[in-house]
């Protein structure tokens, strides 16, 4: 687990995520799993700044949110990603801004 934190720290970085996107995926890889209500009352954090935070890392792929029923009703659950798949994301990522920096280069020569 320490391994994968490690790792989701630099996608974070790299993504440019801050603070609150930060503590967010955190408990999300740490529970292997949760609802928005579960962050609530764990977190302690409103819905509102949740959801604000749930869209940046869903969007940016950290996490992945996958309907499921919960207590008989439909909720969404926000997983994590492997540890291969994060390093995947970060790779990509990586590939993304040296392949801009090389067209700047370029551009300029």
């Amino acid at each position: 687990m320490v391994g994968t934190m490690n790792i989701l720290s630099v996608a974070l970085k790299l993504l440019g995520m801050g603070r609150g996107e930060e503590r967010l995926a955190r408990h999300i890889y740490r529970k292997c799993g949760c609802t928005v209500s579960e962050i609530e009352k764990e977190l302690k954090i409103s819905r509102r700044t949740i959801y604000k935070n749930l869209i940046k890392l869903v969007k940016v792929g950290i996490v992945r949110r996958i309907p499921s029923e919960v207590n008989g009703r439909l909720a969404y659950m926000y997983h994590p990603l492997s540890s291969k798949e994060l390093a995947d994301l970060i790779k990509s990522r990586l590939d993304e801004v040296l392949g801009r920096e090389e067209d700047v280069d370029s551009g300029t020569g």
